[in-house]
C-alpha cells in the first residue's frame, strides 16, 4: 500500500492504485523525480535481490508504472544508494547488497556505479576514477546539486565518508561525521547538510542532536533541539517539503509509526508537535528550528 501525508491536515491517507503494482518488498529504494513528479523505485528483496525499476504517479489518479529500461543495468540489489541526478536528469544507484558480475561470487556489498536516463530510459555503468570505496549496504546518499556531486556520509569508524564528483567522474574523500544510522537530506536554501537520528559512533547512544555540515566550510556543527527528539529513531525515510520549508522524517516498526518529524528552517529554536492515536499506530509531528 501507498500511503500519504497532507501537511495542511496531518493525517495518514491510504493510495490505492488501480494500475499493476510492484511486488512486496524490503530494502528497496526510491527518489524523487522532479522534472516529472513522480517517485522512482529501485532494488529490494522479496525472494531474491530485485532489479526492476518502477515509477508511482501520485496524481490525477494514482498508479504504478513499471519502466523497463534499455541497455544492460545493475543486477539485483538491497539497500543501494539512490539519489535523482536534477542536473543530467538521471537516477544514479550506488553499491548495495547482492550480486557482483563474478557468477561464481556470493552475495555481499557491491561498490559499482550506475545511471538510468530518464529521458531516454535507458542504464549506463559509470566508472569512476579513484580508488573504489568500500561501500556497506544502507548508506545515506546526499545529491549536492551546486557542486554536481554525491555524499556517501558515515563516521570514520565506518569507513569513512567518500563523495563522487559527476562532473570529473571520480571519487575522494568528503567530512566524516560522528554519526551511525542517521538520516540526511541537502537543503539548498543554506548550502548545507541536514542530519538526524541515528546513534553515536563512539558509545552507540541515540544521537539527540541535530548535525549541520557545512558544504563551503566542510566543518560539521551540533544543534540540541528542543524537545528532544524520539530515542528510538535510527535510520528514517526523509522528504523535503518545499512549500513549507522543512524536512519530513518517517520511521517505523512492525505496525507502530514511531515518529514523523518535521525540521522546518525559519529562526531560532523553537519546536511543537501534534500526536495522533489510533488503533496500530502513533504518529508525532515535530517543528524544529535550528538557528540560520
Amino acid at each position: 500500500m501507498v500511503g500519504s501525508i497532507p501537511f495542511a491536515e496531518p493525517r495518514w491517507n491510504g493510495l490505492f492504485p488501480v494500475v499493476g503494482v510492484p511486488s512486496p518488498r524490503r530494502g528497496h529504494r526510491v527518489a524523487w523525480d522532479t522534472s516529472r513528479k513522480r517517485v522512482l523505485m529501485f532494488g529490494g528483496t522479496s525472494i531474491d535481490s530485485a532489479a526492476d525499476v518502477w515509477a508511482f504517479v501520485p496524481s490525477p489518479t494514482p498508479s504504478w508504472v513499471q519502466l523497463l529500461p534499455t541497455g544492460t543495468g545493475p543486477r539485483g540489489r538491497t539497500d543501494p544508494a539512490i539519489v535523482y541526478d536534477t542536473v543530467g536528469d538521471r537516477l544514479i544507484v550506488i553499491g548495495g547488497y547482492g550480486k557482483s558480475d563474478d557468477p561464481f561470487a556470493s552475495p555481499g556489498p557491491q561498490s559499482d556505479v550506475w545511471a538510468l536516463d530518464c529521458a531516454t530510459n535507458t542504464w549506463s555503468r559509470l566508472n569512476p576514477t579513484g580508488a573504489a570505496p568500500t561501500l556497506k549496504a544502507g548508506l545515506p546518499a546526499v545529491f549536492d546539486a551546486v557542486r554536481n556531486r554525491i555524499l556517501l556520509l558515515r563516521s570514520a569508524s565506518d569507513g569513512g565518508s567518500v563523495q563522487l564528483s559527476l562532473a570529473s567522474m571520480s571519487w575522494s574523500v568528503a567530512p566524516n561525521t560522528d554519526i551511525n544510522g542517521f538520516s540526511a537530506l541537502f537543503d539548498p536554501a543554506t548550502d548545507r547538510v541536514v542530519l538526524f537520528g541515528g546513534s553515536t559512533a563512539t558509545n552507540s547512544n541515540p544521537n539527540l542532536s541535530t548535525e549541520f555540515l557545512d558544504l563551503t566550510q566542510g566543518r560539521w556543527t551540533s544543534v540540541n533541539t528542543v524537545p528532544l527528539p524520539p530515542r528510538r529513531f535510527n535510520v528514517g525515510r526523509p522528504c523535503f517539503d518545499t512549500v513549507r520549508n522543512r524536512f519530513v522524517v518517517f520511521t517505523g516498526d512492525n505496525l507502530t509509526v514511531e515518529a514523523v518529524d518535521a525540521l522546518e528552517r525559519d529562526g531560532d529554536l523553537d519546536a511543537t508537535g501534534d500526536r495522533r492515536r489510533g488503533s496500530v499506530e502513533v504518529a508525532v509531528v515535530h517543528l524544529l528550528r535550528p538557528p540560520t
